[in-house]
């Protein structure tokens, strides 16, 4: 019969496993990221070649819910779809197919949000959240291989390898545990204890996703500050919820095991969440072009800010956005009606993306309720292209 270990020995190993993940973790990021300092220049164009989608997505580190938003008001910049506002909500007719001016990641955001097998009208109304999300899903992955490994790394076996060296010694502490408590070690017990540490890290997991875009909401609802105000809704309650249901989950997995087992559950979720974000780093040549976006932005930010936050405000209908918009939403120097879409279109992603496990978004078929999600009505307006506006019945 297999000895079984104290539990202060299999603690100490794996809170020692998981503190050395974390130190590997953070000189990871610092390698990666340690870049030269460069000698600032007024830039008056953006890089060649780089979209506001792409500006986006390397400024957010591979994020690509921003560079989602980017894509669709440059679409509007370039007279390819119309965004029209109306009491907060926002809808969004195709006037006519790509060309080949348009960027490729930009082109296959077009088509998925407005496929042409779905005929000549289509709408979204918030029910049916594959529908956004898949959008997303098919731009990532445009986006990622134009990107990567090009401009971005993922270092993805960086982090499996953290991964699995930090949950080493997990299954020898809960066994230390349960062969100390007076149960008997059944099939059954383990197997409820991993139900609370799957529910518990899954939460989590989803929480950790929610609470930016609801805290960003917060923010501009504070006094001073200079983004546009963000009204909450009920489904910013979720990540309250989401963060209460972790507690539930883990302190009743803390009850069945430990405290110290619950808290190292906790802790592992929240540094391999939080890590995976970190080490998506820009390669030699991505930092180049973010510094030659950086040099952009200060020129954006000093000369047409405050113009382009003042575009469209108080406007209740069809949205006009120019190129230079595209990119000061894409840089987050923009305060108006851009980002205002912007943010709620994040929202509407991240709460999509939040109950997707696999760190990348996928399509979620489940209905949830209208109030989660931004309520954009998708319509192709065939008309504007020279098409009838009806098919024959």
């Amino acid at each position: 019969m297999m000895n079984s270990p104290s539990i202060s020995e299999a603690s100490f190993f794996a809170w020692g496993a998981l503190g050395t993940v974390s130190c590997y973790y953070i000189v990871l990021v610092i390698a990666l990221r340690w870049d030269v300092h460069h000698v600032q220049m007024t830039r008056y164009e953006p890089p060649a070649g780089i979209s506001p989608s792409m500006a986006a997505y390397l400024n957010q580190s591979g994020e690509c819910e921003r560079a989602f938003a980017a894509g669709i008001i440059s679409l509007a910049a370039r007279g390819f779809v119309r965004i029209e506002a109306s009491e907060g909500q926002f809808r969004l007719e195709k006037i006519r197919d790509a060309d080949r001016s348009v960027p490729h990641e930009e082109t296959a955001l077009l088509s998925a949000l407005f496929p042409r097998n779905d005929g000549d009208d289509c709408e979204f109304t918030g029910t049916d959240p594959g529908r956004l999300e898949q959008a997303l899903h098919d731009f990532q992955e445009a986006i990622d291989n134009l990107a990567c490994p090009d401009l971005l790394s993922p270092h993805t076996t960086y982090w499996i390898m953290g991964v699995i060296y930090s949950v080493a010694y997990v299954p020898l502490l809960a066994w230390a545990i349960l062969s100390a408590s007076r149960a008997s070690l059944s099939i059954a017990a383990l197997l409820y204890s991993c139900i609370w540490i799957v529910l518990g890290a899954g939460c989590l997991i989803a929480a950790l996703r929610l609470w930016p875009a609801t805290l960003r909401k917060i923010m501009s609802l504070l006094p001073g500050t200079n983004r546009p105000r963000a009204p909450l809704k009920y489904g910013d309650a979720n990540p309250v919820f989401l963060t209460v249901s972790a507690l539930f989950g883990l302190t009743l997995l803390a009850s069945q095991t430990s405290g110290d087992f619950a808290c190292l559950i906790a802790a592992i979720v929240v540094i391999s969440t939080t890590s995976r974000h970190l080490l998506e780093v820009p390669t030699r040549k991505g930092k180049q072009v973010l510094s030659e976006l950086q040099d952009f932005k200060e020129f954006l930010a000093r000369t047409e800010a405050d113009r382009l936050s003042r575009e469209n405000q108080g406007q209740e209908s069809s949205l006009n956005f120019e190129e230079l918009s595209a990119y000061a939403v894409a840089l987050e120097i923009e305060r108006g009606m851009g980002e205002q879409f912007t943010t709620e279109l994040i929202q509407a992603l991240e709460f999509d993306h939040a109950y997707s496990f696999d760190f990348a978004p996928s399509r979620l078929d489940a209905g949830v309720t209208e109030d989660h999600f931004l309520g954009l009505n998708l319509r192709d307006d065939p008309e504007s292209a020279g098409k009838s506006t009806r098919k024959s019945r």
